[in-house]
């Protein structure tokens, strides 16, 4: 596929006018970034700096890191229909493990409950990928907010007319490693601080957006998309039953603990700017 890298403007350039030849673009993207980071509040850490689980555990993190992929925006056409409902837990052909409002579908992609619910009251909506911003930066969500320009554009900056309806973020892995302990009088861990690793493929994240490409929204878009990783990850975790193993205890490893640890994830907080 071919990449094209984002033009650099001087700020002075930015306030001039672009006068636009038969059959140029309609819009340049002149600007992408995209910041991760993870900010348990306070009332999530106890005074070591430790995570408070839902269960009362403690979580010491010696790494958490972050492989992304790529940020991509999607344009939606046809004819949306109403009625087609289904239930979550027994999701309609085509597609398995429904949760956090969206279904994989079985090509890979995930989808939108409502989506979902338009295709099986007959309507003929379909998704088409118009911006690729490939990110090769790999974050340390243990430093600060990690930050990354995205300079390159697939299939090119200069942007086809139309309305961007999806913004979806596409990460390669989430791993983490650290320590877990049980401070309170239950004693589910025999006294012991255990250490545990992780190695997850998130579903992407996704927001929907509503940005309209023409020459009348402005001539240079820019992008600023964010992702801040939620306190809540080892929420729900049996590290009890786990901690029957011996040695580093592998969360993904266990199915269950893998699917919790999976849904968990779903509450971080995506979030997308598009601006002329």
């Amino acid at each position: 596929m071919r990449r094209f890298l984002i033009p650099l403007v001087l700020p002075a350039l930015l306030v001039t006018s672009c006068t636009f030849q038969p059959g140029a673009s309609f819009g340049t993207l002149q600007a992408a970034s995209l910041a991760t980071s993870f900010e348990p509040p306070a009332s999530r850490l106890d005074s070591d700096g430790r995570i408070k689980t839902d269960g009362g555990y403690r979580i010491h993190l010696d790494a958490l890191k972050l492989v992304p992929r790529q940020l991509d925006f999607q344009s939606t056409s046809g004819t949306a229909a109403k009625g087609g409902k289904f239930d979550p837990a027994n999701p309609p052909s085509g597609y398995t493990n429904c949760h956090g409002g969206h279904c994989h579908r079985e090509d890979g992609a995930l989808v939108d409950y409502e989506d979902i619910e338009a295709e099986l009251a007959g309507g003929t909506l379909t998704t088409k990928t118009v911006l690729t911003l490939p990110v090769e930066t790999p974050f340390d969500l243990l430093s600060t907010t990690a930050t990354a320009s995205l300079t390159q554009c697939e299939p090119g900056c200069q942007l086809d007319r139309g309305t961007w309806s999806k913004a979806n973020f596409q990460i390669a892995s989430l791993t983490a490693s650290g320590t877990v302990e049980d401070p309170s009088t239950f004693n589910r861990l025999g006294g012991q601080v255990r250490s545990w690793s992780l190695t997850l493929k998130p579903a992407p994240f996704s927001q929907k957006i509503a940005v309209t490409i023409d020459r009348a929204h402005g001539e240079r878009i820019s992008v600023a998309a964010r992702l801040v990783l939620t306190e809540k990850l080892w929420d729900a975790i049996d590290f009890q039953t786990l901690a029957a193993s011996a040695g580093t205890l592998v969360l993904d490893q266990h199915e269950a603990t893998r699917q919790q640890l999976t849904e968990n994830l779903t509450q971080s907080a995506f979030s997308v700017k598009v601006a002329p």
